[in-house]
């Protein structure tokens, strides 16, 4: 076997002498030695060199159009559109999910003690930061294609003080509105089966039961405004639904286990920052 390959090796290794002659005066132009190995190692590399061309040519032509199989020019922009389309509404799914954690976060009141700064109705110049760990309140609050700034944050916070704001219930607070303990809303007591009112015309974006808090509705108002009710005995909204400034939404109750007795825990947010009710209402009869 050994001798057989060798054999055939040097068949290949043997030397012709290749010639090119004038054939009028048979003079000698040119000369070469080769071999049947040198031979065809050259058609290799011309074969190989040609497939590469090829290929280039197909790819970075519009002759791979003309492949059977291959997407025409107008498909091939319609999958890239989808592509982009797909992506975006990955973005998009992913940025209703921090919408539906913040609201669980604003109804449970999962906010980090004195890493929130709050504004009062009567300021005139307001500095915000957000959270570093609620980061997802300015996406609450705001537009998908809206950057929340400092200064549309301030013409926000000028336009909620014009605004005719409805008090949603009459009655003695019982607990102010403190941020650096984590209280971010008022507690207001009412007589029984008070009924709670919408603060402002707006959009219901919960209307759900919460073991902490009972009854809860949050609604989406003008001016990156929320509005939050909680310890409700019943409600009479739903999510989506439109309300209108003095509206029925709920029923006072004690419900939730941070409740100690019957009474509506008022919080309002702006742009991710709490406010304080008792500046924008007077809770006396």
């Amino acid at each position: 076997m050994i001798g057989k390959a060798r054999e055939i090796y040097n068949r290949l290794k043997k030397s012709y002498r290749f010639a090119v002659t004038d054939k009028t005066t048979f003079v000698e132009i040119y000369s070469r030695s080769v071999s049947k190995l040198h031979f065809y190692l050259a058609f290799l590399g011309v074969i190989l060199v040609g497939f590469i061309f090829a290929l280039l040519l197909l790819f970075f032509s519009p002759l791979k159009f003309a492949v059977p199989g291959f997407p025409t020019k107008r498909t091939h922009e319609m999958i890239v559109k989808n592509a982009i389309a797909v992506d975006s509404l990955e973005k998009e799914l992913q940025r209703r999910d921090q919408y539906l954690e913040k609201i669980k976060a604003v109804i449970s009141g999962e906010i980090i003690e004195d890493t929130t700064k709050y504004s009062t109705g009567g300021e005139s110049e307001v500095k915000l930061q957000p959270m570093e760990d609620d980061e997802m309140f300015n996406k609450l609050i705001a537009t998908d294609d809206l950057k929340i700034t400092s200064s549309t944050m301030q013409k926000d916070v000028e336009e909620i003080n014009n605004l005719n704001l409805y008090t949603p219930l009459f009655g003695l607070v019982t607990n102010k509105f403190e941020a650096s303990p984590g209280h971010f809303g008022t507690d207001v007591v009412g007589r029984p089966s008070a009924p709670i009112s919408a603060i402002y015309n707006g959009i219901v974006i919960f209307a759900e039961w919460s073991v902490t808090t009972g009854f809860v509705v949050v609604i989406q108002h003008n001016f990156n405004l929320l509005s939050v009710y909680k310890h409700n005995s019943k409600v009479f909204v739903k999510s989506g639904d439109r309300v209108k400034s003095g509206e029925l939404i709920a029923i006072i109750g004690n419900e939730g286990e941070y409740s100690t007795g019957p009474h509506l825990h008022l919080e309002m947010w702006q742009n991710g920052i709490p406010l304080n009710p008792e500046d924008y209402f007077d809770f006396r009869n």
